[in-house]
């Protein structure tokens, strides 16, 4: 047992999440949840209560009946409104107006139930209200039979609604959108029961919903998920209306009349009170997948009906309206301040005091580490009201510790917190947590990472976090690069601190060097962590020392979900090899498209529905007609994630599918469609998805790199698109075609400036349109000037042939001497062609800065001409 100790004492009012319930203890479940009030009445129809807690409750019209008063929770009560039917339904509005449903008509009362008006007019007839609704807009909603009325003016007339139906027993509004759902009852077999409406009532639209009496309707206010309670038991949909469950109940003889939400448990709790033969009171803490009857406290004929709920706001006491009068509910008193920073791998416990009105409760913990799935419950040991559980040692790690806590009065079952879980941030000692990989080793571009680290370091100076594993500072062993919001990049000593979920690049020349982070310790698990990010590219980590799902990482402003790419010498394959999740110390770049700041938001909670996601309609293979790969390759460094592609649903302009280019680092080769007409804050992209053209598209793209060499170029995919279409390949720049079905794949000069190049697929008709004026065969020998020139480091030499002809060029200084030779009598066809010199001689070396000479032989025909390299 550790020396640190804990203590709780439990506030009132928590909520509930699926699939966690506590084991009831023996003397837990003798204890009584509901207390019977002083109402001097027996059957209780209706109940509501107004925002200073005074709770009113709608009676039978026998024995004095009408509407009753409680100003002091139920304790005392007085009759307020006496009439001859049955208070079949109350409201209040914002106003505190207090509105009473009767089988006579609709009574207003403005001043606390003091004094009351019949206010009936527009009625055709006595009405008989079956439901009452009061909306944001302060409309009033009466279901008066077989029809819904509508008062906009605090019931001092009524209109009716544009809907004609069986007998309207139930009415909702959803407080998000303002939807207004109704609950009927059939007029035949079959008929749809639920109705919604968008407009305030004006028009009504029927629901997936069928069959049998709706009597009660009630919305989740987090989830908006819809309960309508009926004769066989509750129903639920969670797409407003389109498709519905049957939720079971646990006894096939539920009829279902009164349903609500406990306060505190908007994440999964729900109250059904059932009727006739029904059993009472059930309760769910999981959104209606499982239930539980909370029946202590009720006498035998309470249990037949409980027609109705309401929730005092002041001391959020649930009232159940029942045949035996009304009862009351009061969960245990729960006050919990979160324990401070433990240490890892030590057991601590904690000590909770549980307080409740009725009697003794159960309580137990339920702890996981960050990151798991699954929580583990332990029963509290208990001494009088103290309860105690610790937290073993090999749950106490560098992930966090994750907790709540869950009592149980009489079958209530509550959860503390609300929502969520309680976070230990738990201290990492030195020296601190340790990559489970060797950094790659190397001088190219492919030895780039991108790394983060996964905790809150002491020390967050990249000097201490790097320096004790790859030694002091020398960018001829290791160097390290933050990204600007400029998009520019600075180098170590000048970068920023390594904070949780900040990346930077990383390149190491020796092998076998492995990192660990220094002392620290792991990040609250409790909410969501924000990562700050700039417009544009941004370079991010995840700040847990566990992996997180792709589906838990979204945008704050959007809630989008994010796009994370990976680097692994080469950008990952966005199509076919998608970020899926996020791993500790490993860095991501991620593209902010918003022209302001915003948060990359991860949810650290495996089991928390974090909303749909949207996947890339364009790696779905069903919707993808065909797909280009654009594959360059200079010296080790690689581009490869380049696709032109055709897909059902993608636009000529932008579409979420077209992906920006990816930043680069060190030295570097870079393939991307230019795209500057789109007014978006990336110009260049590594996709370019188009629609379905019958006659074909034509793509721009362009290549540079920084490094001093040429760039070999390919395409791959060529076999998805349909034999009808032409593949070519054109360079406007040196009136150059190339038949990409015949051979699929060129050199190119590299160069940091773009050379721009068009993909054309299409039909014969279409090639020919696009590529009339590069495809001509010139009637003479021809050789043009080097493009570029001057040139640094590779230029090209254009040259054309009227038919068919061995090739020589060579490559001379001005001595004379021979330097390269390009080719030595190749058979070439008739027509345009390029060939690349890189500035190398014959043995691979770089030659140095000045003129040269190339000189082209084609059968009888000789040319030179000269050029100027220039470093």
């Amino acid at each position: 047992m550790s020396s640190n100790s804990i203590r709780f004492v439990f506030a009132r009012w928590t909520g509930a999440i699926a699939f966690l319930w506590l084991l009831a203890t023996p003397d837990a479940a003798a204890q009584n949840f509901w207390q019977r009030t002083n109402i001097p009445v027996v059957e209780v129809l209706s109940l509501a209560v107004n925002s200073s807690g005074h709770i009113f409750a709608g009676t039978t019209f026998s024995f004095n009946g009408g509407v009753f008063r409680s100003t002091d929770n139920g304790r005392t009560w007085a009759l307020v409104l006496k009439v001859t039917e049955n208070v079949t339904a109350l409201a209040i509005n914002l106003r505190g107006h207090i509105f009473a449903g009767t089988l006579d008509g609709i009574f207003r009362s403005t001043d606390n139930g003091e004094n009351w008006k019949p206010i009936n007019d527009g009625f055709r007839f006595s009405p008989h209200v079956q439901s009452l609704l009061i909306n944001a807009r302060d409309y009033i909603f009466a279901g008066i039979d077989n029809e819904i009325f509508r008062s906009t003016d605090n019931g001092e007339t009524w209109n009716s609604t544009n809907l004609e139906v069986g007998d309207v027993l139930s009415l909702a509004v959803n407080p998000v959108t303002q939807d207004l759902f109704a609950g009927t009852g059939p007029l035949s077999e079959d008929d749809v029961v639920v109705f919604r409406s968008t407009d305030d009532g004006e028009n009504w639209m029927p629901t997936g919903l069928k069959d049998f009496d709706v009597r009660a309707l009630v919305i989740n206010p987090t989830t908006q998920d819809i309960f309508a309670g009926r004769f066989d038991g509750v129903i639920r949909s969670m797409d407003n209306g389109i498709s519905w469950t049957r939720l079971n109940l646990g006894s096939q003889d539920a009829s279902v009349v009164s349903l609500v939400i406990p306060p505190g448990q908007e994440r999964g709790g729900i109250l059904a009170g059932t009727a006739g033969d029904g059993d009472g009171v059930f309760h769910s803490i999981d959104n209606g997948e499982n239930w539980m009857p909370v029946n202590t406290g009720f006498n035998d004929e309470a249990l037949l009906s409980i027609h109705s709920f309401a929730v005092n706001p002041v001391t959020r006491d649930i009232f159940a309206g029942t045949r035996e009068g009304v009862f009351r509910g009061t969960p245990p008193i729960v006050q919990h301040t979160p324990p401070s920073l433990q240490e890892a791998n030590r057991e601590f416990s904690i000590t909770a005091n549980v307080v409740a009105e009725t009697g003794a409760a159960a309580a137990a913990l339920h702890y996981r580490r960050g990151g798991d799935k699954n929580f583990i419950a332990k029963p509290m040991a208990r001494t009088g009201v103290s309860y105690q559980a610790a937290i073993p040692p090999d749950s106490v790690t560098s992930r966090g510790v994750e907790y709540f806590f869950i009592t149980d009065l009489g079958g209530f079952k509550d959860r503390t917190p609300a929502s969520g879980v309680f976070s230990i941030p738990i201290e990492v000692p030195a020296p601190g947590l340790v990559r489970g990989s060797a950094q790659p080793a190397g001088s190219e571009q492919t030895a780039y990472r991108l790394l983060s680290a996964p905790l809150d370091l002491d020390d967050k100076d990249p000097r201490m976090v790097l320096a004790d594993d790859l030694g002091a500072y020398n960018i001829k062993k290791w160097r390290l690069y933050e990204l600007l919001s400029n998009q520019q990049y600075i180098e170590f000593p000048n970068a920023a601190a390594m904070t949780p979920g900040k990346a930077f690049w990383l390149i190491v020349k020796n092998p076998g060097r492995t990192i660990d982070t220094g002392k620290g310790k792991s990040n609250q698990t409790s909410q969501a962590y924000a990562i700050p990010l700039h417009p544009q590219w941004n370079f991010v980590g995840n700040p847990f020392h566990f992996t997180v799902p792709i589906d838990n990482v979204s945008f704050k402003k959007s809630g989008k979900p994010a796009e994370l790419r990976s680097y692994t010498g080469k950008w990952n394959d966005r199509v076919n090899e998608r970020v899926t999740e996020m791993q500790p110390f490993e860095g991501y770049a991620v593209f902010n498209d918003s022209n302001a700041p915003d948060l990359l938001v991860i949810n650290p909670h495996l089991t928390d529905t974090t909303g749909s996601r949207i996947a890339l309609r364009a790696s779905s293979s069903e919707k993808s007609r065909w797909s280009i790969r654009l594959l360059a390759q200079c010296q080790e460094a690689r581009d490869t994630d380049n696709l032109a592609a055709i897909v059902a649903s993608a636009s000529n302009g932008w579409d979420e599918m077209d992906h920006p280019e990816p930043p680069t680092v060190g030295e570097y080769v870079s393939v991307y469609f230019p795209h500057s007409e789109w007014n978006k804050l990336s110009r260049n992209y590594c996709a370019d998805f188009r629609p379905e053209s019958s006659e074909g598209s034509v793509w721009l793209f362009a290549v540079k790199t920084n490094i001093s060499d040429k760039v070999n170029l390919s395409f791959a995919g060529l076999e998805s698109v349909p034999n009808e279409f032409e593949i070519w390949l054109a360079d406007e720049a040196v009136n150059l075609t190339q038949n990409l079905r015949e051979m699929n794949h060129c050199t190119v000069a590299g160069s940091e400036l773009p050379k721009q190049l068009k993909l054309v697929v299409g039909k014969r008709d279409f090639i020919d349109e696009k590529l009339t004026n590069l495809q001509q065969i010139p009637t003479t020998y021809e050789l043009s000037q080097n493009f570029p020139n001057p040139f640094n480091p590779a230029t090209t030499i254009r040259y054309g042939l009227p038919q068919a002809e061995r090739v020589t060029l060579k490559i001379y200084n001005l001595l004379g001497e021979e330097v390269a030779l390009i080719m030595n009598d190749e058979l070439q066809a008739a027509g345009y062609h390029v060939a690349i010199w890189d500035g190398r001689n014959k043995l691979g070396e770089v030659v140095g800065s000045g003129v040269y000479v190339y000189r082209f032989r084609a059968g009888s025909f000789t040319a030179m001409k000269k050029m100027a390299l220039v470093k």
